[in-house]
């Protein structure tokens, strides 16, 4: 009996899967070539297109798009919408003048070019290095609002520490407080929606970020949204490091010791924390909450200046890996840093030779394991 596959067909399979990558190079290489990324990174991309175009593509396809394109627009006018909103509020404690010279002169003028937030005085900010302690005071916060709640945090475990929360978020929302709880899809994905049922039926609002499902849904594991806000009422905030989660407390062995960093944030610069939050439950949700309500003004509450970053891939300027930059070009004493993960560009690690160079303190703390 004749095999039914003829030698030829091989031959024909070869010629198919070898044009086929050449189409993917060539479609690829020139969006690639396009994008504002690195040369090094834009290299590697290119070998990988051209050597394994069917892997290469695939990677490319989940990891190297670093830019939100199909949903820009809408991500911009919701921008856009609290920028104006902000725009058109009395400022109870008007932004200070950059100073001609002195430290930070040149980060303060950056952020308020590539963020349009300026240098806002008259805040207390509180400073917390361990989970126990961020979670007292921002329960607390949770427990004395009478107008809204925002919560947004990357991971939200269905944990002690998780139950506490969603209890008191459902006991305010029962109250008549107005709650919404963002979380994001690939982060908090473990997050059932049974455990957040009460909220929704007491009359909370839910949602997450970037949903992996659906017919309109694109899996994307790297654009994901890993900030963690609480603000209460608008008049009280909360932002740093720590998610919703009993590891960030240290009671789950496997990851003792936990060292986390939040920040509690009382004063004017508050609205631009809300502002954050805003623009991403707007994006998330479509309700437009670019109202006065939700920006009260806020008489000083200490003597801190405040200028709140924030940065994402939809931003036309790579906003924190800039502001970074620039800090550490203008140090003249020390630079101290401590992060969890230290990956840092070319450009970066110059800049951090250059300070060592000059005789600057550098200090960089990074996990033990």
């Amino acid at each position: 009996m004749e095999s039914l596959f003829h030698p030829s067909w091989g031959y024909a399979a070869t010629v198919v899967l070898t044009m086929g990558g050449y189409l993917l190079a060539l479609v690829l290489i020139p969006r690639i070539l396009l994008d504002r990324r690195d040369p090094e990174a834009t290299m590697a991309w290119i070998l990988a297109i051209i050597f394994l175009p069917y892997l290469g593509a695939a990677a490319f396809y989940l990891l190297g798009r670093t830019r939100v394109r199909r949903r820009t627009r809408k991500k911009l006018l919701a921008r856009f919408r609290v920028q104006r909103s902000l725009n058109t509020l009395p400022e109870t404690s008007p932004a200070v003048d950059i100073p001609p010279a002195g430290a930070g002169r040149e980060v303060a003028k950056l952020v308020r070019y590539v963020t349009e937030n300026p240098l806002v005085p008259g805040n207390r900010v509180r400073i917390f290095t361990g989970g126990e302690a961020a979670y007292d005071q921002m329960e607390a916060a949770i427990e004395s609002a009478r107008e809204h709640i925002h919560l947004m945090s990357y991971i939200f475990h269905k944990d002690e520490i998780g139950h506490r929360f969603l209890d008191l978020l459902t006991q305010q929302a029962e109250r008549g407080v107005e709650v919404r709880l963002l979380v994001d899809a690939f982060g908090a994905s473990d997050l059932p929606g049974s455990f957040v049922k009460p909220l929704i039926e007491a009359g909370g609002r839910f949602s997450r970020f970037g949903p992996m499902l659906g017919a309109k849904r694109r899996w994307r594991p790297n654009l994901r949204n890993h900030r963690k806000i609480l603000v209460v009422d608008g008049r009280i905030g909360f932002t740093g490091g720590l998610n919703i989660g009993d590891e960030y407390r240290g009671r789950k062995e496997k990851w003792r010791p936990w060292r986390d960093t939040h920040l509690g944030l009382d004063g004017p610069a508050v609205r631009y924390l809300q502002a954050v939050f805003v623009e991403d439950w707007m994006f998330s949700q479509g309700e437009d909450l670019a109202e006065s309500r939700y920006f009260p003004e806020i008489p000083e509450q200490g003597r801190e200046l405040v200028q709140v970053v924030d940065s994402g891939p939809d931003h036309d300027h790579e906003t924190i890996h800039t502001v970074f930059f620039t800090a550490i070009n203008e140090a003249s004493d020390r630079i101290w840093i401590t992060t969890p993960y230290f990956v840092p560009t070319p450009a970066m690690l110059l800049a951090l030779k250059s300070a060592a160079w000059r005789g600057l303190d550098i200090r960089i703390l990074l996990p033990g394991r």
